[in-house]
């Protein structure tokens, strides 16, 4: 109780909270940001969490002229009061009715809304080429999220069931797994290309990505998994923009 009392009286916890859940989506999702968050290893991806919400709590602290120790501890108070209810809300929206992060609607509607949006833009009015090829990457990074996320959730219901899954069944799904893995390298490739504003380099990474999705996403549907049709729309029309259509 005691514990529970030292993280209640920092109302403003809450909202640092939703803060930390929005920026660290937005860190998941965007084109400049998404590939060094896909570096690092999976089941590890808590910690950029649990680093920024001690952060918070311990600069908090120390401002108020807290020993070094009371702000470290602090700090994992803030753990809990603003980490574990930002990792809470991010989890509770992606499993509810609402359209969050490959949810039960599918491609992930704040997603769509902040990346596709501005590639649906480009589409109609391309300023530059430097525009082109970012409204593309982005319509691959779109589609990469949700069928990784989608491929996840298969395979686990695909190991769950009864009947196990036969040999064949988990092959199948490896190349599945690989085949996204290679269009997240691409991916990564076509991010440096565009920090270093090489067009020619991003344009060849962005096309056998979209590529590899575009046959993902005809897999998947073929195997049952649900894959919006939007996703593959993005897809299509980034690849286009640079003259690769499928």
């Amino acid at each position: 109780m005691d514990l529970f009392a030292a993280v209640k009286t920092h109302n403003w916890y809450l909202i640092a909270a939703f803060l930390q859940m929005a920026f660290i989506q937005l860190v998941r999702k965007h084109p400049l940001s998404s590939a060094w968050w896909q570096k690092i290893p999976s089941g590890w991806r808590f910690l950029p969490g649990v680093v920024l919400s001690f952060a918070v709590g311990f600069v908090a602290a120390y401002r108020q002229n807290a020993t070094f120790g009371a702000a470290a501890l602090e700090g994992g108070l803030a753990i809990l009061g603003i980490g574990l209810p930002a990792a809470g809300a991010a989890a509770w929206l992606k499993e509810s009715p609402l359209p969050w992060d490959g949810g039960s609607g599918g491609a992930a509607a704040a997603l769509l809304i902040f990346l596709v949006l501005p590639t649906t833009t480009s589409c109609q009015n391309p300023k530059t080429a430097a525009d082109v090829e970012h409204a593309a990457y982005n319509a691959s990074v779109v589609a990469l999220e949700v069928l990784d996320d989608a491929e996840t959730a298969h395979m686990q219901a695909l190991e769950a069931r009864t009947p196990p899954p036969t040999p064949a069944d988990l092959a199948h799904e490896t190349d599945a797994v690989a085949r996204l893995d290679r269009a997240r390298d691409l991916l990564s490739v076509a991010h440096d290309a565009l920090v270093k504003s090489d067009g020619a380099s991003a344009e060849t990474a962005i096309r056998d990505a979209g590529k590899l999705l575009i046959d993902a996403i005809a897999e998947a549907k073929a195997d049952g998994i649900p894959v919006s049709a939007s996703v593959e729309a993005s897809v299509e029309s980034g690849l286009g923009l640079i003259g690769a259509g499928p």
